[in-house]
């Protein structure tokens, strides 16, 4: 019996040093250009899948946040939107000292005073000249 248990022992540790061995040897050139492969399309394959599962996210982050604005819209009373009127109104004034005055919100009221007029469908002044 403890011939056996000998002969075992040894055998796996033969096989052992031998898969040792077999590791330790060094590959061709072309088993270690597939497995740098195999290695780069895995990484590659993670890569994209991370960058895809990001556009989705922010994808859905855009969605969730114009939801929002809808519902913070359609949710105002009468006097929250005429204040964000008059907010605009003088925010766009204020961007048009900085940048043009095609930014004004009554530029073309500035170039043509019937401009107001023509706006709210009303008949325009007319001006005859003495």
């Amino acid at each position: 019996m403890d011939a056996q248990k000998l002969l075992n022992k040894l055998e796996f540790e033969a096989k052992r040093e031998w898969v040792r061995n077999r590791n330790e040897q060094p590959e061709n050139e072309t088993e270690q250009n597939q497995k740098r492969l195999h290695q780069l399309r895995a990484r590659t394959a993670e890569i994209e899948e991370e960058l895809k599962l990001r556009a989705q996210v922010e994808q859905e982050q855009e969605r969730c946040f114009k939801a929002e604005r809808e519902l913070r819209t359609a949710n105002m009373t009468l006097a929250e939107r005429k204040a964000q009127e008059v907010e605009t109104r003088e925010f766009q004034i204020r961007l048009s000292r900085i940048t043009s005055a095609d930014q004004h919100p009554n530029w073309r009221l500035q170039e043509n005073y019937n401009a107001e007029c023509y706006r709210e469908q009303r008949t325009p002044v007319r001006v005859t000249k003495p």
